[in-house]
């Protein structure tokens, strides 16, 4: 299949010199014809005798650099012909989204995970850009992945760009047969098995719609095992779930009502795709905690039998917090039980802007 290369706005100096470096490495003479196209640039017009030209966008929405459907190396095995049978329960789509912002030194750690997965499904990774000004956009083309840039800030309006990208593909083309693996640039999958259990778990209950599964997080030299703490979401109510029965809403659509969610993990979360069909469920393009958000506005609809907790669904996720001045750690209160409860409530209030 050939290579599709587009960019939804004029990359800057660094971004360019990057390309023009991926471009010569894998010797993609398409790559550099399309540089040139769009992009003023001397040593382009000078080295290989491309005219310059000024920008012209290629697409008025957000979509990527790099193949369409580069396959990523390793153990895992992409079959573009899999893509047809998607519907007939012998195949999903299996698609991770990932969002980054100058993610140089953790996304390598991801991606080498994805790598070492044993799965029959064909598997797409879509990092979405925040505008990085380190290497993030070429390790991640180099790696496979292809690449969404996202000029709204914020983590929430990131997951948004390349969930909209993800449904103007082919990949989401049957959205009952596409699952879509919500993570963070700063985890890993553990073991080999993860996406193979994800994808049999969706195909051995076509009513799951949700499914969210433990995380261990780095703190210093310790790791922190949340899996316990997590199968309390189908026993007595976290703490998580107990502030979103506050009636946090950071939209103002909700209300506060009667329904106590599910809190659905921002790093470890997997959604069937006929779950974004409904335009209300999508990431809001605002800078807001969008764990709380999705997890009030899905579970508006869907009920608490369709949400599974997987125990192979597991992640290593470093916290990168600091110490604040009164001695708990900059982490969202869900990552770690170390947290006294008053620090942790203290910590979501700052998060949610009810405290300073």
């Amino acid at each position: 299949m050939d290579e599709k290369y587009y960019w939804s706005r004029e990359p800057n100096d660094d971004e360019v010199n990057s390309l023009i470096e991926l471009a010569q490495r894998k010797k993609s003479k398409l790559l550099l014809e399309y540089l040139a196209r769009y992009i003023r640039n001397d040593f382009l017009q000078n080295e290989f005798g491309f005219e310059m030209s000024q920008w012209e966008s290629p697409r008025s929405f957000d979509v990527a650099i790099g193949s369409e459907y580069d396959p990523l190396v390793g153990k895992i095995r992409r079959h573009e012909h899999q893509l047809e049978k998607m519907g007939h329960g012998d195949c999903q789509q299996i698609v991770i989204l990932v969002p980054a912002y100058n993610e140089e030194k953790s996304l390598p750690l991801l991606l080498d995970s994805i790598q070492r997965q044993v799965v029959d499904d064909p598997v797409t990774v879509i990092v979405s850009d925040n505008g990085s000004s380190d290497s993030t956009l070429p390790i991640s083309i180099e790696r496979g992945a292809n690449v969404v840039c996202s000029g709204v800030p914020g983590c929430c309006p990131t997951r948004r760009a390349g969930l909209d990208y993800l449904m103007r593909t082919e990949l989401f083309s049957r959205p009952q047969d596409t699952i879509i693996i919500q993570i963070d640039a700063d985890s890993e999958l553990l073991g080999e098995g993860f996406l193979a259990s994800v994808s049999k778990h969706y195909k051995d209950n076509p009513d799951c719609l949700i499914s969210v599964g433990p995380s261990e997080y780095i703190i210093g030299t310790s790791i922190i095992d949340t899996g316990k703490a997590y199968r309390k979401f189908f026993g007595k109510p976290t703490l998580g779930e107990r502030l979103m029965a506050l009636g946090y809403d950071p939209e103002g659509i909700f209300g506060k009502g009667e329904k106590h969610p599910k809190l659905l993990i921002g790093g470890n979360t997997v959604y069937r795709g006929t779950i974004f069909r409904n335009r209300k469920n999508l990431y809001p393009n605002k800078n807001i905690w969008e764990a709380y958000y999705m997890s009030i506005a899905l579970q508006q609809d869907v009920p608490p039998s369709r949400i599974t907790f997987l125990p192979e669904q597991r992640v290593r996720q470093s916290t990168r917090g600091v110490v604040l001045k009164d001695g708990m750690y900059d982490i969202p209160p869900y990552k770690t039980s170390m947290l006294g409860e008053d620090q942790t409530i203290l910590y979501a209030m700052r998060m949610l802007g009810i405290s300073q």
